[in-house]
């Protein structure tokens, strides 16, 4: 029985920057990405979910979009909250702990009405 081949792979990061210059070279230097927020119904809380442990510059992009959005949503009174994650398990609690307050609210609204 032969052992399967071994397969050398660059670090993750060489692997980024080799994006990021394919991208840089393709899309331009002027390119930014959007991201579209749809909202189906009333909007009680936006929540901006990263790592704990990344790089500087996704660090810088975070705060850059948290700034934007206090700001755009500053007159509409909703809150916009910062949730650092780094495992998956981590992300599917948290899921679990808003989908739970947010049903406990709306519980309690339908009480008062």
């Amino acid at each position: 029985m032969s052992s399967p081949p071994i397969v050398i792979v660059p670090p993750a990061s060489v692997n980024k920057a080799v994006t990021a210059l394919y991208a840089l070279e393709s899309l331009g230097g002027g390119h930014r990405f959007a991201t579209r927020l749809i909202a189906t119904g009333p909007v009680a809380k936006i929540v901006v979910v990263d790592k704990k442990e990344c790089c500087d510059c996704t660090r810088d992009r975070t705060e850059c979009t948290l700034t934007v959005l206090n700001q755009a949503l500053d007159s509409k009174d909703i809150p916009v909250e910062r949730l650092h994650v780094d495992t998956q398990e981590e992300a599917e609690e948290a899921g679990r702990r808003f989908r739970r307050r947010f049903r406990r609210k709306k519980k309690q609204k339908k009480k008062r009405d």
